[in-house]
């Protein structure tokens, strides 16, 4: 299941949502304006996540892919 393009498609999916989902937390949660955040440390943050994502994905690719047959 991982080489298939129903596979891929759900990991970029869910990789997407999970650093824009960070990156906001993250300038929301600092509490600060959007002018005065540290850009370079919240992407770096997000993209920490994002590759955590993706890792579990890879473990689990079956699930990502979209296999009904998971029991």
């Amino acid at each position: 299941m991982l080489w298939t393009l129903a596979f891929w498609k759900g990991a970029a999916e869910r990789s997407i949502k999970t650093f824009a989902a960070t990156l906001a937390g993250l300038i929301a949660g600092d509490g600060i304006g959007i002018v005065d955040v540290d850009w370079g440390s919240a992407a770096g943050v997000a993209a920490l996540a994002t590759t955590v994502t993706l890792l579990i994905a890879i473990g689990n690719a079956d699930f990502v892919a979209g296999d009904s047959q998971i029991k």
